[in-house]
């Protein structure tokens, strides 16, 4: 997902949060002073920024309530003020409960059933969204990420005069490291708990931000550098099927070369029939998981670019 900078477009994302499950399952729903109605938190996504992050900041600034998301629900699109206007929506779960503080955004927040819900909340668009969280369920994310921008080789080599480090010591340009921080704010959108990467500095280096963040241990794999794919891909892609099938939250950084073999092993994995890994530097795709006792499934993908 990568978002027109067109600035006669409104771009939002917010939030469906549920919380229990089956028939006791309970959805937010806030009470906005400044319009007098009943809907959903969501905010207005910054020009550097990315949908997922957005929609938890949004969350948190407008109930106090720290949020992960699962299943992407229905884009809505209408006309704002005369101008176009795109939310994106997901379903969310709490990080921990968290008692409402009445703000300038939203003064009252309501955990309320579906039934309840849809003769609260005032716009039908709104409604359906309601109906489709409930349905919806908790998943888990598997995240294939390109590493962010890094230098040119030509350009490289050329900072020396005789010997050139090796490939795998390449480091990310300025802007890389700027996509880095913008990776991990989506990365903690997700509630990513398990990072793995290929052991070349230009991929530790995009998702270090991340696990320093979150005090998260980074597993370093030399089987999943472009060097070590080149000698054998068949260890990586072994890797790459035992983690699709844990039951944590994780990302994986790895190559360009090698990232579209392992989308398909998770896709033969888990019984997908095609999952597209053709991704710029800074991309990733979110392959959302439900995890049951006998059986994963996939049950939707996403696609985002992190611009600089």
């Amino acid at each position: 997902m990568a978002l027109s900078k067109n600035k006669a477009h409104i771009y939002a994302a917010g939030t469906v949060i549920v919380k229990d499950r089956g028939l006791n399952q309970k959805i937010a729903v806030i009470h906005r002073p400044h319009r007098q109605d009943w809907s959903f938190p969501k905010g207005k996504i910054d020009d550097s920024d990315t949908a997922p992050a957005t929609a938890v900041r949004e969350t948190l600034e407008e109930t106090g309530l720290q949020v992960v998301l699962h299943q992407p629900l229905s884009t809505q699109e209408y006309i704002f003020d005369g101008l176009p206007k795109t939310v994106f929506y997901w379903r969310a779960s709490l990080v921990e409960d968290s008692e409402f503080i009445p703000n300038d955004e939203a003064d009252q927040l309501v955990w309320v059933s579906l039934k309840s819900a849809l003769k609260l909340l005032t716009y039908e668009v709104d409604k359906d969204l309601a109906r489709e969280a409930v349905k919806s369920v908790q998943t888990k994310p598997l995240i294939l990420l390109r590493h962010a921008t890094a230098e040119k080789r030509v350009e490289w080599a050329d900072r020396y005069s005789k010997s050139v480090p090796p490939d795998s010591f390449r480091p990310l340009t300025p802007n890389g490291i700027m996509q880095s921080h913008l990776i991990a704010d989506l990365l903690s959108a997700f509630g990513v708990n398990k990072i793995v990467s290929s052991d070349s500095i230009r991929c530790i280096s995009t998702v270090s931000p991340y696990a320093a963040s979150r005090e998260l241990s980074l597993e370093a794999h030399q089987i999943l550098s472009e060097l070590g794919w080149s000698v054998n891909s068949q260890p990586g892609l072994r890797l790459v099927k035992k983690l699709a099938t844990l039951d944590d939250s994780i990302v994986i950084c790895g190559h360009r070369p090698a990232l579209p073999s392992l989308a398909q092993a998770i896709a033969e994995e888990l019984g997908y029939e095609e999952l597209d890994a053709s991704l710029p530097p800074a991309g990733l795709i979110v392959i959302h998981r439900e995890i049951r006792k006998n059986r994963i499934t996939i049950k939707d993908v996403e696609k985002f670019v992190v611009v600089d």
